[in-house]
């Protein structure tokens, strides 16, 4: 199987995690509180999102509200972009990533590299 040969031995405790944060429908804590977006000012690094347009486990339009959020809360240093016809993680590993997205990627590692 493919996906052994990717991601190799998991962490049950990290699918655990990413289940509770999907039926709390937002970013929480192990334990459930909501610790990270309430202290949104202290996400002030410049951060570019990245989703495929077709990407069904995390939606595109997700990135757009928290890059809308963080925008007004810290100002102009993120960016986004969906990528046409790609779904989760195509992004990483899909078949033309390393044309279509992996520059996106370099670009935005030059542009704030300190």
């Amino acid at each position: 199987m493919a996906l052994a040969e990717m991601f190799g031995v998991s962490n049950m405790k990290s699918f655990e995690h990413l289940a509770l944060t999907v039926r709390k429908e937002k970013a929480v804590d192990f334990e459930g509180h909501d610790v990270y977006m309430p202290h949104a000012d202290r996400i002030n690094i410049p951060i570019k999102f990245i989703s495929g347009e077709n990407n069904e486990c995390y939606l595109p339009s997700s990135t757009l509200k928290t890059y809308e959020l963080l925008t007004k809360v810290n100002g102009p240093k993120y960016s986004r972009d969906v990528i046409k016809g790609y779904g989760h993680i195509d992004c990483i590993f899909g078949k033309n990533a390393v044309v279509d997205v992996f520059p996106k990627i370099l670009e935005h590692l030059e542009q704030t590299a300190v």
